[in-house]
């Protein structure tokens, strides 16, 4: 059951997550309560690097991969603060066996975004979707490439409404805005309404 924020008028936000411990894409989407249509989308990059210091005191004592995640971990904190989400998703690590270490990586990611989001809201959860069923939603076949799953959103944007040119969309952003979208669609599907 979704729990409507306090101060909606009329719409809610749902957030999507691509996970990595460089690049954290993060999107919304907005819509109507009453409807269900979409009012607005919007979809961004988060650079660790930009986001941590390299004289931070975690980085001389844990390393730089540990500041970089505690780094993103702060500003998601900030960006579902300022969204308001009602439904967090985020997209599952899968293991690559040519890139076994890469796995660990995004699992201790995935531990510190479910903390982000525990910290702004302990009655929230965390929705974790394959990435097959999060390429799946937005059009694409299951095993989609990027170059698919980018087509398959920019043909969505009419529909999304998105607040920005999708020329401003990176890998990351397009995963986030398919991972929204999914928890949109997951939410009309749930209040048999048509998507």
């Amino acid at each position: 059951m979704i729990t409507l924020p306090e101060e909606s008028d009329n719409t809610a936000r749902v957030v999507g997550i691509d996970p990595g411990s460089q690049y954290l894409g993060v999107a919304y989407i907005e819509y109507d309560i009453a409807t269900g249509a979409i009012v607005s989308s919007s979809a961004k990059t988060l650079h660790a690097d930009k986001l941590s210091s390299k004289k931070d005191w975690v980085v001389n004592l844990h390393g730089d991969r540990v500041a970089r995640i505690l780094a993103l971990k702060t500003a998601l904190g900030n960006y579902l603060n300022e969204v308001n989400p009602v439904k967090v998703g985020c997209e599952s690590p899968f293991y690559n066996p040519r890139r076994p270490n890469a796995y660990g990586v995004l699992v201790e990611v995935l531990t510190t975004i479910r903390m982000a989001v525990m910290d702004w809201s302990q009655w929230l959860g965390l929705e974790l979707i394959d990435p097959p069923t999060v390429k799946k939603a937005v059009g694409a076949s299951g095993g989609a490439k990027k170059e698919e799953v980018l087509a398959k959103v920019i043909a969505l944007t009419g529909e999304l409404h998105l607040a920005q040119s999708s020329d401003t969309l990176d890998e990351h952003s397009v995963d986030a805005l398919a991972v929204a979208y999914h928890c949109y669609k997951t939410i009309m599907k749930e209040r048999e309404v048509k998507v």
